[in-house]
């Protein structure tokens, strides 16, 4: 035995070993446990101003434990699970010279969501950049279920730009694994949405800051045995474990021996001996189990060599082992060596290529996996990802021996390459320039940095060059040299800086950028955008983004959750120039209020080291209902409100502002609010704060730009738009309470235990499922809304229906629609059948179908869905369903070439959501250019706008109008707008011109 005297229990490949501890049965209701082992963040250095200070949530019963540790701008949920982040493990790698690979773990009690900023900016420049990143969770009581993850991430240009593929998983529990990794704060830096519990994040990278790739280890099956112990425990401790391994080896034959390799992934449980080896890719030729002491073991041909490459720092050191795995990095285009020496060895290699041609999203990454024996090398794409303005091919590489080396041939251009292999010998070619190291820090003050070697430094500011410095020029202390750029003037504002050092393969970006920096106009305290980006508003003062302060930024706008984090954003609109009562509609695009979890509807933000003194706090809310709200312990909500319900609100997406006096005696501003449509808030100093005020000049150019801009604007095609569904599309909706807008099940026969939520997909409700199996059923009549003989011509019939997974994902889905007879026989019928488990990253989905030529005789459509959570949880964690529809083709010939073919559609897409889009913009648009249409010192008696907006009522007085021309084509050539033709010619214009 390769492992000692200990008896091994062998592990069947994909099977799963563990001890035998009582776990709850699969059916039982029950709540979750929350007994997960905490892990305290660890400091980052103050040096690093990249990741922002280590802001953390706690829970009210943490929050005196760890208040010492919150830095300004802390978002904490009261008396609730909560989400810790933990810092940045580039941090702490920082000071070092050389480090193996970026590593961090994150932590959260259940069923929060937490996010981990690993070190990774996604702007990789020239040649882009390629990672394989290994994920490991385990949640529950003790720890008792676990998951692994491999993936392949893509780095973009430049603009935040990235992309990834899911390369293999598997898990133990009621979870599968889920981490979703297209996520970037302001700056770039990569966020990993991970699921509650304890996470454990490994990134091997080709780019070359990002480690040297020294943590793999290589160990043999000695001659004569059939068995080697894997210096790694079977129970690897909160978190669990997600490994790696490279096998190859030489099986015997009749004639001759047969070459074999294969990847696996290994997933450790965090206790309890749970143990899963897959195989990813090759020969699955190797067996794993473990002995009485708990230590990996795997079985195969004598000689048999394995790397281990884990995403955690618990490798075991007192098992024997071969030496360190060779590993490299490489870059350049055409053909770029990789190892030399190695002609009469044999193993295996992984090998991450990218390369951009092109800035933003042109970029494309690929994993490839080697196999190298007799002098031959043999190579198998496993994945790509690509950028969608990328246009070359994703596998673009070969690979080949050339006087004993590995060579990679890449496409022109520049390309990076990073490797890892079960090999022990050979020589790393580093063929590229050495890299320049170095890094920067910004402050109000200007920017100050040093670099290894001396090279050009060029700064940035947005897209704009503030200066360049000579590498001859830079100021030489020790062994690094530095430069320092100090503005000439005050530059209020949001600004984005970024360093350049100017290398042989191009501009390196250096440690410290990109760097968001703020200045405040004079007065200004505090200002923080609650649900949005950092926001530079109409006045000057710069509201600073949460999500990039907690590490909870999506660029995803669209549907589903913006962000998963206490206090879920709600959206008021996706397009805030819609928002009226403000110049500022980023402000107001989202609000914190009833996300799908009760205890994060509370939520506190603590602003601490502020000066003490009066101040004034703006806050701005989207509706006129401030829900609780308290300012450092003092109820506010009355005093707020008397002021919002003051101002005149013009449409239903609007922009409220109220201000209340604050008193600061302990350095710290504190706002706790619950059910609150909270959007921002800005802290003044009124003494020392002056609101801009334009010139009259000003205005007046302003005025004449909008009149500019109005004459230049296309015609609204608001009566095409609506003809797409009342007049050649289809009909209306047919289903009642299509997605819980009444706000119960009314319109539905019901079975199970449902609930109506807010939110869903383009819609204010949402249906959403339980333990049970939840079914509901809606018949339509169809004869109630067509004639029978127009039916018995098989008209078209659109059915659908939006769905997701469930708070905490999982759960099944099934959609059945039936067309029925006038006696209820079945005529035609669609069903999805049950789904697998859903896990797509909350992404909403459509179960759609098109009946036709179905024959005569349907009356009516039966729509059924069910949905179930598969955890079996009390309360309602099942999927949500949303937006069903139930449409039939109306009886009317389209005219030519007005046919409408994109009938499948969200209600933020249709005619109808587009055509209230637009009569908000119109609304907006009058009330902003009053003064364009009449005198401005008889506005207020000349021109009034209803609040009708349901009516589109707006009425304009005539007293003293303006004399104005309007030049207006009617179409004759459309034959179903003969009728409205000849009101507007024959009674509206000639009222007109009078």
């Amino acid at each position: 035995m390769g492992c000692g005297s200990s008896q091994a229990q062998e592990l069947p490949q994909g099977s799963l070993i563990q001890s035998e501890e009582a776990e709850a049965p699969q059916g039982s209701l029950h709540q979750p446990e929350e007994t997960v082992e905490r892990h305290e963040p660890r400091e980052i250095p103050s040096e690093d101003s990249r990741l922002g200070r280590n802001n953390f949530f706690c829970s009210e019963e943490d929050s005196n434990q760890n208040q010492s540790a919150n830095g300004d701008g802390d978002l904490e949920s009261t008396g609730n699970p909560s989400m810790t982040k933990i810092s940045n493990e580039e941090e702490v790698n920082s000071s070092k010279d050389e480090f193996a690979v970026l590593r961090n773990d994150s932590w959260s009690k259940w069923p929060i969501r937490n996010f981990n900023k690993i070190g990774l900016n996604v702007n990789a420049g020239n040649g882009g950049g390629a990672c394989l990143v290994q994920v490991s969770n385990s949640y529950g009581g003790g720890d008792a279920e676990n998951t692994a993850g491999l993936f392949l991430f893509r780095c973009g240009y430049d603009s935040n730009h990235s992309g990834y593929t899911l390369i293999d998983k598997c898990h133990h529990g009621h979870f599968g694994e889920e981490t979703a990794m297209g996520t970037t704060d302001e700056q770039g830096n990569l966020v990993i949405d991970c699921m509650f519990g304890t996470n454990h994040i490994s990134l091997i990278s080709n780019m070359r800051h990002h480690g040297n790739l020294s943590h793999g280890v290589v160990f043999e099956i000695p001659t004569g045995e059939d068995e080697v112990c894997v210096p790694l425990s079977v129970n690897g401790g909160s978190g669990g474990g997600a490994g790696v391994l490279l096998c190859s080896g030489w099986k015997s034959g009749a004639n001759e021996a047969t070459f074999m390799t294969a990847l696996y992934l290994i997933r450790l449980g965090a206790k309890a001996n749970k143990l899963q080896v897959k195989c990813v890719r090759g020969q699955d030729s190797w067996t794993f189990g473990f002995n009485s002491d708990g230590v990996i073991t795997v079985k195969g041909e004598t000689r048999s060599v394995c790397a281990l490459y884990h995403n955690r720092d618990n490798v075991l050191t007192n098992i024997p082992v071969k030496g360190q795995a060779k590993a490299g990095r490489a870059q350049g285009g055409g053909s770029v060596l990789l190892l030399n020496n190695i002609a009469s060895q044999s193993g295996t290699f992984l090998v991450l290529c990218s390369h951009s041609d092109g800035t933003e999203d042109s970029t494309t990454a690929a994993l490839y996996r080697l196999s190298l024996s007799n002098g031959e090398i043999t190579a198998e794409t496993m994945t790509t990802n690509t950028g969608v303005a990328y246009s070359g091919s994703a596998d673009a590489w070969n690979f080949q021996l050339n006087s004993g080396g590995l060579v990679v041939n890449g496409p022109t251009g520049q390309c990076r390459y990073g490797f890892i292999s079960n090999l022990t010998s050979g020589s790393v070619e580093d063929i590229t320039d050495e890299v320049v190291k170095g890094r920067v820090e910004v402050t109000a003050d200007g920017v100050k940095g040093y670099i290894s070697e001396r090279a050009d430094i060029t700064v940035k500011r947005n897209t704009s060059i503030l200066s360049e410095f000579k590498g001859s020029a830079l100021e030489q202390i020790g062994d690094k040299f530095s430069f320092h750029w100090q503005p000439t003037e005050r530059a209020e504002g949001l600004h984005l800086i970024r360093v350049f050092v100017h290398s042989k393969n191009g501009e390196i970006e250096l440690s410290g950028s990109p760097q968001e920096l703020v200045i405040q106009p004079k007065g200004v305290i505090y200002a923080l955008n609650c649900c949005g980006q950092s926001y530079m508003s109409h006045s000057g003062i710069v509201y600073e983004s949460d999500f990039n302060r907690t590490a909870n930024y999506s660029a995803d706008f669209s549907d589903g959750r913006q962000f998963t984090c206490l206090g879920q954003p709600k959206p008021l609109t996706s397009t805030p120039q819609i928002i009226t009562g403000t110049h500022d509609g980023m402000l107001y695009a989202y609000h914190r209020s009833k996300p799908e979890g009760e205890h994060e509807h509370t939520f506190r933000y603590k602003i601490s080291d502020l000066q003490n003194g009066d101040f004034h706090l703006r806050l701005h809310f989207s509706t006129t209902n401030p829900g609780s709200l308290q300012v450092n312990g003092r109820a506010c909500a009355d005093q707020v409100s008397v002021q919002l319900k003051k101002q005149t609100q013009w449409s239903d997406c609007y922009g409220f502002m109220a201000e209340i006096a604050v008193s600061i005696s302990n350095n710290e501003l504190s706002i706790e609010v619950t059910n609150s449509t909270l959007s921002a808030f800005c802290l003044l100093n009124k003494r020392e704060h002056k609101e801009k005020i334009k010139s009259q000049t000003e205005e007046d150019e302003d005025e004449m730009e909008r009149q500019k801009l109005s004459e230049s604007l296309e015609p609204l095609k608001r009566t095409i738009m609506k003809k797409a569904r009342k007049i050649v599309g289809w009909s209306q909706n047919l289903l009642v309470n299509a997605s819980g807008e009444s706000g119960d099940m009314s319109g539905w026969e019901t079975d199970g235990n449902w609930n109506v939520s807010d939110g869903g997909h383009g819609t204010e409700k949402s249906f959403v499922t339980s333990f049970m199996e939840c079914s509901k059923n809606q018949i339509v009549d169809l004869s109630l809304v067509f004639k029978e003989d127009y039916l018995d011509k098989a008209p078209a019939i659109q059915v659908s229906e939006w769905y997701r997974e469930g708070c905490c994902g999982g759960g099944h889905y099934s959609f059945t629609a039936q067309l029925l007879g006038a006696e209820g026989n079945v005529i035609g019928e669609f069903a999805t059948g049950r789904s697998d488990r859903l896990y797509k990253d909350n992404a909403w989905m459509q179960a759609n179908h098109m009946f036709s030529d179905y024959g005569p005789g349907v009356r009516r459509v039966s729509i059924t869905s069910t949905g179930q959570d598969d955890k079996y949880w009390g309360g309602h964690y099942g999927p949500f369903m949303s937006n069903a529809v139930v449409r039939v083709k109306r009886e009317v010939v389209a005219a030519e070439g007005d046919a409408f073919v994109d009938v499948i559609q969200s209600a933020e897409q249709s005619a109808e959501g587009r055509t209230a889009k637009t009569d908000r913009i119109v609304v907006k648009l009058l009330e902003e250019c009053k003064s364009m249409l009449v005198d401005h010192h008889q506005v207020n008696q000349e021109f009034q706008i209803t609040d009708q907006l349901a009516h589109k009522k707006r009425e304009l007085k005539k007293k003293y109008q303006k004399k104005r021309e309007m030049r207006i084509f009617v179409s004759s050539t459309f034959r179903d707008f003969k009728g409205e033709r000849e009101q507007l010619i024959k009674k509206i214009f000639p009222e007109v011109n009078h």
